[in-house]
């Protein structure tokens, strides 16, 4: 053999072998070994809402993972800025980060979810000298159901609006909750 050659699969071997350790590493933080090394995603629950119903994932800071569909896995996961990974006992899952509206787009059994972080927010009504309505508490990413009618003597309801200035119409059947916010009466 000529020594370029040698040379040659010499490289190709010790590349061949940093990537084998390199491989190593992250099968080992797959299988929760070792936390996941990207803090922003470290006890925080995201949900996906389906015809089925809705999913969830919970990732915990000790780098293990609950998946519940229509039956709960648990396992570890790894996640390298972009990619999230979950391994467990029948395998990996592997999903992309958005970064901008906090979520990931996972593949489970053919059909991909976008998991949104899961946040609860708060929406009031001022009903302006009407009857009361109670604040509800709505997940992000979901439609407001819209509440009963208050009821002022001598006035007519005409609907919920974004600003005290009656200028914004709020839409129940398009708009989701992304904020804790007031509409008023």
């Amino acid at each position: 053999m000529k020594p370029n050659v040698k040379k040659l699969i010499v490289i190709i071997s010790a590349i061949v072998l940093v990537a084998a350790a390199a491989v190593a590493v992250v099968l080992i933080a797959v299988g929760g070994k070792e936390p996941a090394d990207k803090g922003i995603l470290t006890d925080k629950a995201y949900y996906v809402d389906t015809e089925s119903g809705e999913f969830d994932l919970e990732l915990r800071s000790d780098g293990t993972y609950t998946l519940k569909t229509a039956e709960t896995v648990i396992g570890g996961y790894y996640f390298d800025g972009s990619i999230l990974t979950l391994k467990n006992d029948r395998g990996y899952i592997t999903g992309v980060f958005d970064n901008q509206a906090d979520s990931f787009k996972l593949t489970i059994g053919g059909i991909e979810y976008t998991f949104i972080l899961k946040v609860e927010y708060t929406v009031t009504f001022e009903t302006n000298g009407g009857t009361g309505i109670a604040a509800v508490t709505v997940l992000g990413g979901r439609k407001l159901a819209e509440p009963q009618e208050p009821k002022l003597s001598g006035k007519v309801f005409v609907g919920w609006y974004k600003d005290a200035a009656f200028s914004k119409a709020y839409d129940f059947a398009t708009e989701k909750v992304a904020s804790s916010f007031t509409l008023y009466a």
